[in-house]
């Protein structure tokens, strides 16, 4: 019985472990960085910066959500479109394996395409 129960929280916390790892969770403050105290003057443009970095992470995740439910209603033989999409989440995620890889392949269908019609 308490072979299955450690089994089971295994399970469960390696499964939490790698969903937070594919949401991006945000990353938490070291040691070193807690212990660091700015002045008011500091603190106020490291606010403002602060804010500015919260407020692009939202934009970016908004216009990332936005692109995947429009990639969602685009069928797969529209190549150009897919494209475009892919591009821009992929300017939005640079290295994102998927969009590298989708990227490469719409690439791929719009230039055999593109060689078949003789453009």
């Amino acid at each position: 019985m308490l072979n299955r129960l450690g089994l089971a929280t295994a399970v469960v916390v390696a499964f939490y472990l790698l969903v937070t790892l594919m949401r991006g969770e945000p990353e938490t403050a070291t040691d070193a960085t807690k212990d660091y105290m700015p002045t008011s003057t500091q603190s106020s443009s490291m606010n403002d910066i602060m804010n500015d970095k919260m407020n692009d992470k939202k934009a970016v995740e908004m216009e990332t959500h936005k692109l995947l439910a429009e990639l969602r209603t685009i069928p797969v033989s529209e190549y150009a479109a897919n494209l475009a999409k892919y591009e821009r989440l992929l300017e939005l995620h640079p290295g994102d394996a998927t969009f590298v890889r989708k990227v490469a392949f719409y690439s791929q269908k719009l230039t055999e395409r593109n060689s078949i019609a003789g453009y």
